[in-house]
């Protein structure tokens, strides 16, 4: 309890300066601004805390290199709407309330793969885009791990009114330890949209479009749905997903109490700092071995398919062909890399860049969504494909996800996902068609990249 009122006190004391500052400062017609107050906390588990708090609205990303990890409860300020997205908009009304002077604010969040798609009863609680500043977060970055209240500082009201708010909602915190618990997950029936005999049937009428040259690639997906006999914590479902601690980026959404997206994705969309921007294609799949030797068997087996390598190479054609008009100069490697996650392997190229001035984030996301590793090619036609040919709405699966600040963004690919309810778990992955696949071996392709998520469906603990 020492700890927790050490904590409250350093907040408070900081936030009632900076209120005293604003107020004597600001000028009458100030445009709405977040500002923060943050210190140092003793949380040595941010996704394990996050688990534990009660608010509605719970926020969590993670990047894949381990230097940022953010748990966020309540909102501070939000973005949301419907279809028809207009990314330059978008980003125009985060970048207005965010300031030079708090550089460590983010947004945090995400779209729809296709917002031109109508949502269907599973996603209908989420959003076509949404992005949060969380009220509260306990940020972990190198060894340093703070507590961050964000607020907007009100244009009329008083100081005391700011601060009784704050006491309130830091209240309202479990920031005490807790007691470790038996995770399980208590499943009922489970199908698959489409089943395997229809998925045979959608992927040869893909082939066939691709043999009459309508499509060169379509990314074709599929949901399996999981029923849950009892309500699940999406946090302590992406918990257990962390102990594989793989090259991924973790996250969830969860805007209501009643769903949450979750995932491990190993694709990044871009990222940006500044003028500086690194993107990447991921396309061409192989599970990884029983031992060393088998895995570098399918290595080679990956580096050496003409079709892993032909589907590779339509992503990496049509980013580079999205980054080349934006960027100053443009850096790609010779050949394709191997990234090895805990279940599949895939093949790898990374773009890095400098931005011509003017170029932003709304420029950059429309121009690089979705990539042929999650639409296709051509791209119109492609979409238009998946919306005739899947038996499901994606939502935010495939779609970008990931924060914005001042100076920089983020955004990850959301594949390896799942739509978390009170009474249902939807897996969502999905595999390249191109001239040569198979339907079978795609079936069998996508049961693997699920397999993370199966895994732990099958296994139990305390944690």
């Amino acid at each position: 309890m020492i700890f927790i009122e050490q904590t409250k006190q350093a907040l408070s004391q900081q936030l009632e300066s900076l209120c005293r500052h604003e107020e004597a400062t600001r000028p009458p017609a100030q445009v709405k601004a977040i500002r923060r107050v943050e210190t140092a906390v003793d949380i040595d588990d941010p996704l394990d805390w996050l688990s534990h708090q009660a608010h509605a609205t719970r926020t969590y990303w993670a990047n894949r290199e381990g230097s940022l990890e953010m748990a966020g409860v309540g909102r501070a300020d939000s973005l949301s709407g419907q279809n028809k997205l207009d990314y330059e908009a978008i980003f125009a009304g985060m970048h207005q309330t965010l300031q030079a002077s708090y550089p460590n604010v983010r947004y945090y969040g995400g779209f729809r793969f296709n917002p031109l798609v109508t949502a269907d009863k599973y996603w209908a609680a989420i959003p076509g885009y949404s992005f949060i500043v969380p009220r509260f977060e306990v940020i972990r970055s190198g060894s340093a791990t703070l507590l961050a209240y964000n607020f907007i500082v009100p244009q009329e009201g008083s100081i005391e009114g700011v601060l009784r708010q704050f006491q309130e909602e830091f209240d309202a915190l479990r920031l005490e330890p807790r007691h470790r618990a038996r995770f399980s997950i208590e499943l009922g029936g489970r199908w698959d949209l489409p089943s395997q005999k229809e998925w045979e049937k959608i992927v040869r009428t893909a082939l066939r479009m691709i043999e009459r040259d309508e499509l060169q690639k379509i990314v074709l997906a599929r949901k399996s749905i999981f029923e849950l006999r009892k309500p699940l914590n999406p946090f302590r479902l992406l918990k257990r997903l962390t102990k594989f601690k793989s090259n991924v980026y973790y996250f969830c959404f969860q805007p209501v109490k009643s769903v949450a997206f979750i995932g491990a994705t190993p694709e990044r969309l871009y990222y940006r700092e500044h003028q500086e921007l690194i993107s990447e294609a991921i396309a061409g799949t192989r599970a990884r071995g029983k031992d060393a030797a088998d895995d570098q068997a399918l290595e080679l087996q990956l580096l050496k398919s003409s079709k892993e390598i032909q589907e590779h190479r339509w992503v990496s054609k049509v980013v580079q062909e999205a980054l080349d008009p934006i960027c100053l100069e443009l850096h790609t490697p010779v050949r394709e890399n191997i990234l090895k996650l805990p279940n599949v392997q895939h093949l790898f190229t990374n773009f890095r860049g400098k931005l011509k001035p003017g170029i932003t984030d709304g420029k950059i996301l429309s121009r690089l969504h979705p990539t042929p590793a999650v639409g296709g090619y051509p791209r119109i036609e492609s979409l238009i494909r998946i919306t005739e040919l899947e038996p499901f709405d994606r939502g935010w699966y495939a779609g970008p996800v990931g924060w914005v600040s001042r100076d920089g963004a983020e955004f990850a690919v959301a594949i390896r996902s799942a739509l978390v309810s009170s009474s249902s778990i939807s897996l969502f992955a999905g595999g390249g068609i191109v001239l040569g696949s198979v339907p079978e071996e795609e079936w069998e392709e996508i049961e693997n990249k699920i397999l993370k998520f199966t895994s732990i469906f099958k296994s139990d603990g305390y944690f």
